[in-house]
């Protein structure tokens, strides 16, 4: 996955959360950041998020279910 446009914190953010695994140590990970730097993860995370549904053309009902719930 490739995000055009991002600055130099925002891509060694991206790059960190790449090497996360799992949603909690996301999260663990985002209180531990600063508020500004934080709102920069956030956008980062939902950069990636829209890169990932982009790329999505066809889904199982079931998965379509299940973001739905999440509102995704």
């Amino acid at each position: 996955m490739q995000i055009e446009g991002l600055s130099q914190r925002q891509r060694a953010i991206a790059d960190r959360l790449w090497m996360i695994n799992g949603r909690d140590q996301v999260d663990l990970f985002l209180k531990s950041l600063e508020k500004a730097i934080r709102r920069d993860a956030e956008v980062v995370i939902e950069m990636m998020i829209a890169s990932v549904m982009d790329d999505v053309t066809e889904i199982e009902p079931e998965v379509k279910d299940l973001l739905d719930r999440f509102g995704l």
